[in-house]
């Protein structure tokens, strides 16, 4: 995974660290993005029963949409603290859900490879906090599964300060070993952007598959 950060990492203007340049990356590996309305569309359009994890739940209002709309099988919510989780009880631990707490870097590497169809981060928004989540997440999903990175923006208006999400997913995608297949709006533009291994999508056409097992809509 060494490789991976070292991309992250080079990705940037390095005479610029505080607004990094985000990598570009070409026109085919957006070309079969499924764009929504928000992320709640979202949800509601994935496959139901599969395995989660959330990096940074907050107040833990997304994790119940996730398991009202998509019933996962389970899923893996990380964060630092569960105070207002469990303030606001909008969700609790059961033989579904799972509270991890503590760096979700590291709650990510501690986790068996290869075994989320979905990663869904969320956590720290500065360059280095997205960049060790990313790298961490990746080994983490399994072949056809999929990376969701909420906030993908520059800079945010509300917070007053840069984002890292935009030149960690856009290193990615120039690699063109991962495509965007889901973008999802936000009011504020603080949207979702989701990505997959081309590989995948090489392994369908190879055997004539157009729907690809974790991103297949339902």
């Amino acid at each position: 995974m060494r490789l991976y950060g070292d991309r992250i990492q080079n990705a940037h203007d390095q005479n610029d660290p505080l607004l990094p340049v985000p990598a570009h990356f070409k026109q085919n590996l957006v070309e079969n993005c499924k764009v929504f309305a928000d992320r709640d569309e979202m949800l509601k359009a994935l496959p139901k029963g599969k395995i989660w994890a959330e990096v940074g739940t907050y107040e833990g209002e997304f994790a119940r949409k996730i398991l009202d709309w998509c019933e996962p099988s389970h899923i893996d919510l990380m964060d630092l603290t569960y105070e207002l989780v469990k303030a606001k009880g909008h969700v609790k631990e059961s033989d579904r859900v799972t509270f991890n707490k503590g760096d979700s870097a590291k709650l990510l590497s501690s986790q068996p490879d290869g075994k989320y169809d979905y990663i869904y981060i969320d956590a720290g928004h500065d360059l280095i906090d997205v960049a060790r989540d990313a790298v961490a997440a990746i080994p983490k999903l399994k072949p056809d599964g999929i990376i969701f990175f909420n906030d993908y923006i520059f800079f945010s208006v509300t917070g007053l300060r840069p984002f890292g999400t935009v030149p960690v997913v856009n290193a990615l995608v120039a690699t063109e070993e991962w495509e965007v297949v889901y973008f999802a709006f936000q009011n504020k533009m603080q949207c979702d952007i989701a990505l997959q291994r081309t590989s995948v999508r090489k392994s369908a056409n190879s055997n004539g598959h157009g729907a690809l097992s974790s991103s297949s809509l339902s």
